[in-house]
């Protein structure tokens, strides 16, 4: 479990959805050192998401997703956001 937290420490992932596994992967994601990206519908829903990802350690940021024709603004967000 080291190595694969090691490949993952300063990196950036994105997290799709606000619910409960998408909850429980973000959070670890930020434990391991990574940046996550919440991308959702519902910010009111992944605000506590955000929260769980700062009380991690990690950097969290929130992109909001109006439908599936957002990937293209979704990776230009990542792009300019954090230098990916």
């Amino acid at each position: 479990m080291a190595a694969a937290a090691a490949k993952v420490a300063e990196r950036v992932a994105v997290v799709c959805g606000s619910g409960p596994v998408a909850h429980a992967v973000a959070t670890r994601l930020a434990a391991t050192g990574a940046t996550v990206v919440v991308a959702a519908t519902d910010a009111d829903a992944a605000g506590p998401m955000v929260a769980a990802i700062e009380a991690a350690g990690g950097r969290p940021a929130f992109f909001a997703l109006a439908g599936p024709d957002d990937a293209d603004a979704l990776a230009e967000f990542v792009a300019e956001q954090f230098d990916a």
